[in-house]
């Protein structure tokens, strides 16, 4: 709820991003459970401490591990980024609501951005 001021029209597309995004999750994380289980198959699979990367590397080989590293590196990146940004914000949104000193709600003019 921290970067709601930060868009337009909150009310319509705050629901609208949440129900697509638990969509899309919900897809994406079914749809890779299937295919590791479809790989590994449930065995192998419940015994693996690591069953994504074993069927990467089990399908695909080399490259699958490489793409499955690559592919955690860069959700980890995001979920960094996603949380520096709305750590920026807080600071904002109690300097404007006088929980902290008034200089940390300041914006600056061209910018927009806390400052």
């Amino acid at each position: 709820a921290i970067m709601a001021g930060d868009v337009k029209d909150p009310k319509r597309s705050i629901p609208f991003a949440i129900v697509v995004g638990l969509g899309s999750a919900a897809i994406v994380f079914v749809g890779t459970a299937a295919v590791t289980l479809g790989v590994l198959g449930a065995p192998s699979a419940g015994a693996d401490d690591l069953p994504l990367l074993a069927a990467a590397a089990k399908a695909i080989g080399r490259w699958g591990t490489w793409c499955v590293l690559i592919a955690a590196w860069t959700a980890a990146l995001g979920e960094l980024t996603g949380d520096l940004l709305s750590a920026s914000r807080v600071g904002l949104a109690m300097g404007e609501a006088h929980e902290l000193p008034g200089r940390l709600g300041a914006i600056h003019p061209k910018f927009r951005t806390p400052h």
